[in-house]
């Protein structure tokens, strides 16, 4: 990135700037470096400079100063690393400095970024600022809908986002995705559906076909899905996916059912007690304390 110390009366942003600008001229002085050490130099840098940049920010009151102050920093992003700590002063685990009505502003434009990961990067991290401002979602939901057919790469990714958008309208397009020759989008495509739609159950049954899919997490997170879709009214699939041939899929529809307190799946359960799986006889155990407890309150 290319700092320019400006005729500002902050000594204290002007200091950080050349601590930067030094660190940036003694690394390039080095002669021999190898690629890790680089890469970590490299990092290191842009973590000062988002430093730097978020402290500015912080003892800056104006508004306008800080909306200039804002934009200076995202325009002059120029190396992976720059861009990958910029980005992460917007996520969900990040009490970001970045006004909530910005951060698409200056997100949106890494999602055309060379570097799949920077493109990445910035698709979960607009999904978490789809999923708090209702201002920005349509636009940013739009953007990912149309990313599913111009970034494949990433379309396990963008499904996730699209899911924490809210926005009920796209729930057809994911659907078509439900059959995508990648295991790993058909999960994602099932999830996302559900999110966008419970308790709605009108999808329920494009769904439904995946809790036979030949890949053991297509049928984990399928039958999470319509969980997540409608408690109730998947109960009848759990049932019937107590026989799933892979373990961990048995535990995880046990668990669902005693969740929802599915008291008469208890049968279907106890006809598990004698499973070749030692955990799965241990959950059955398990399940069917709680279950017998939950049918006396």
């Amino acid at each position: 990135m290319q700092i320019t110390i400006t005729n500002s009366t902050n000594w204290t942003w002007k200091l950080i700037c050349v601590a930067v600008l030094v660190s940036t001229l003694l690394s390039d002085a080095q002669t021999v470096t190898r690629p890790d050490q680089m890469q970590t130099i490299q990092e290191n840098q842009a973590r000062t400079a988002a430093l730097a940049f978020e402290q500015q920010l912080t003892i800056t009151k104006d508004n306008n100063a800080r909306y200039n102050l804002i934009h200076t920093y995202y325009s002059g992003l120029r190396s992976p690393q720059e861009k990958q700590a910029a980005i992460a002063l917007i996520s969900s685990r990040y009490f970001s400095p970045i006004p909530l009505g910005m951060r698409a502003e200056v997100l949106i434009p890494l999602l055309t970024d060379d570097d799949r990961d920077i493109r990445r990067s910035t698709v979960q991290a607009l999904g978490f600022v789809a999923n708090v401002s209702r201002a920005d979602a349509a636009k940013i939901t739009k953007r990912f809908a149309s990313m599913l057919t111009t970034d494949p790469y990433l379309r396990t990714d963008i499904l996730m986002a699209i899911g924490l958008s809210h926005h009920k309208e796209y729930a057809k397009k994911v659907s078509h995705y439900l059959r995508d020759t990648s295991p790993a989008v058909r999960a994602e495509a099932a999830f996302c559906v559900a999110t966008l739609t419970a308790p709605d159950t009108s999808y329920q049954l494009q769904i439904a076909p995946l809790l036979e899919d030949a890949d053991r997490n297509v049928r984990q997170r399928a039958i999470s899905a319509l969980y997540v879709m409608n408690s109730k009214s998947v109960e009848r699939y759990m049932e019937k996916m107590l026989t799933d041939p892979d373990a961990r899929v048995r535990i995880d529809v046990i668990r669902l059912l005693v969740y929802s307190h599915a008291v008469q799946a208890s049968p279907a359960i106890q006809l598990l007690s004698n499973d070749p799986d030692e955990l799965v006889r241990k959950e059955v155990e398990d399940a069917i304390k709680q279950l017998n407890t939950n049918s006396k309150i």
